[in-house]
């Protein structure tokens, strides 16, 4: 869990739920480790941002819950932060003679496909927002039509140049030991974190505001440890 200062921790959670979903964790590096340029980091190199600010900040070990595809039975996971993956350097992709330059997916090309109306649709706006130019015989071209193939290849090559954009947690059953690997998505986790802590820190305000009368700024610079005194006395 994310520890902050219950004022600092209002401010950024105010912050980030004013911006647009796809930009918030961006938001959250910019604001609490000076990332500037967080918006326009790939979205791997952000996600490990995350993850190092949540250790700097008093994060432990993380929890989830996983289904088994092969049994059902419902799996609770505690787990450490995902090793680093080896990213393959990025470099032009030939697709049947036709070499396409592009850059890794940050976090404003997220914001700009989130409105898309399928998967689909966002897979192939996500891939004509990354190329950057394209060559056959060593002359600029213009860009063909993104067909299945053109995207499938890119999205492939996006991924082996940034495989921490897609970090997974590898999950054993106990019931049928069978294996699996689940999709860990750092940013959201640490958002949920944040959203969490925050609504308790609100909780705590609505609890003595009303049997005190105190006004925010006056609970929250009471010390948690004594906040919690006075929180017993009320909730009994």
């Amino acid at each position: 869990m994310i520890a902050l200062p219950d004022e600092e921790l209002l401010r950024v959670w105010d912050a980030a739920r004013s911006a647009p979903a796809a930009l918030r964790p961006a938001l959250l590096l910019a604001t609490l480790a000076g990332e500037a340029e967080a918006s326009r980091m790939p979205v791997g190199a952000r996600d490990r941002g995350l993850l190092e600010l949540r250790m700097q900040l008093g994060g432990g070990a993380f929890e989830g819950i996983a289904t088994c595809p092969a049994c059902g039975t419902k799996l609770e996971l505690v787990f450490s932060t995902p090793p680093t993956s080896d990213a393959i350097p990025m470099s032009p992709l030939s697709i049947g003679g036709l070499l396409i330059e592009f850059r890794l997916p940050d976090s404003r090309d997220l914001a700009a496909i989130a409105g898309e109306p399928s998967i689909d649709d966002a897979r192939v706006r996500l891939a004509k927002l990354c190329v950057v130019s394209a060559m056959r015989d060593g002359v600029d071209v213009a860009l063909p039509p993104f067909d299945d193939e053109i995207v499938a290849a890119l999205s492939d090559a996006m991924s082996r140049s940034d495989p921490d954009g897609d970090l997974c947690v590898n999950v054993s059953c106990p019931d049928c030991a069978h294996a699996w690997d689940v999709l860990f998505d750092p940013a959201t986790y640490v958002l949920s974190e944040l959203d969490a802590s925050a609504i308790a820190a609100m909780r705590e305000v609505d609890a003595l505001a009303s049997a005190y009368g105190w006004s925010e700024q006056q609970i929250l610079s009471i010390p948690r440890s004594r906040r919690a005194i006075y929180l017993g006395m009320v909730l009994g």
